[in-house]
């Protein structure tokens, strides 16, 4: 299964988003390509490089234009229900996933007319968003 964290990845034109291969490197095995002097060193490329994976993700999904549009058709329900569980446990699936729900929050149209002659405006009307079951239902309803 892939994850949404590549599914983000793989779809971005971002030349960085093709650092995560090289960062897994890095992170299993700090020391591929060069000399380690201090032992130091080789600690703060494994850190770097799992900053890396952690992160690198979310900083692409922020750097599409329009996230809906680009990832339109990719993710499917065991990708999301995945990242839903991961998110209970990983800080930084949590904060994926917050975006996802912030873009599907984003690219919700409210369909009611707003009455003119009405002076509190859509405060007074409930405004018609897309029905979702759960938070999951919502990602697959935006993203599908």
């Amino acid at each position: 299964m892939t994850n949404i964290e590549t599914i983000i990845l793989e779809n971005s034109l971002e030349p960085k988003a093709k650092l995560y291969g090289p960062a897994q490197k890095a992170f299993t095995n700090p020391e591929t390509g060069i000399t380690i002097i201090k032992q130091g060193a080789a600690r703060v490329i494994k850190d770097c490089a799992e900053t890396t994976l952690a992160f690198l993700p979310i900083e692409i999904f922020l750097k599409y234009v329009s996230p809906v549009i680009t990832l339109k058709g990719k993710f499917n329900v065991e990708n999301v229900k995945d990242l839903f569980e991961r998110s209970k446990t990983n800080t930084t699936s949590k904060l994926l996933l917050n975006l996802l729900l912030e873009t599907c929050s984003k690219n919700t149209i409210n369909t009611t007319k707003a009455d003119h002659n009405d002076p509190y405006g859509d405060y007074s009307e409930i405004q018609d968003m897309p029905i979702a079951s759960s938070a999951v239902d919502l990602i697959l309803k935006t993203y599908s």
